[in-house]
């Protein structure tokens, strides 16, 4: 999908071939960490140069959002029970902390 020209404005900025590789990468990697190395329903979108990817379930949503820097890259989870919405951001992006809140969401 990142790589899709059709994805992105004419000015656009793409996201480098090396942080495509460190996704794929933590994706392969969180993984093993899934019940039955199994995702929620995905969606994945570039935007200015970074890549974001947002998983959706029954209770709640969990967005990667990766970017050149490293001090822009974070996860945010979003959980809904009735009326109550938690949500937050966790700096700490490595393969168990965002199969952590895959789990939870």
């Amino acid at each position: 999908a990142v790589r899709d020209e059709e994805m992105y404005d004419i000015s656009e900025l793409r996201p480098r071939e090396d942080l495509i590789r460190e996704v794929k990468q933590i994706i392969q990697d969180t993984e093993h960490y899934l019940p039955g190395g199994r995702f929620p329903v995905t969606a994945v979108r570039p935007f200015d140069g970074s890549i974001r990817i947002t998983w959706t379930t029954e209770s709640g949503s969990v967005r990667l959002i990766y970017a050149e820097k490293a001090s822009d890259r974070y996860i945010f989870y979003e959980e809904t029970e009735g009326d109550t919405h938690n949500y937050g951001i966790v700096r700490d992006v490595t393969p168990l902390s965002l199969a952590k809140w895959l789990r939870q969401s």
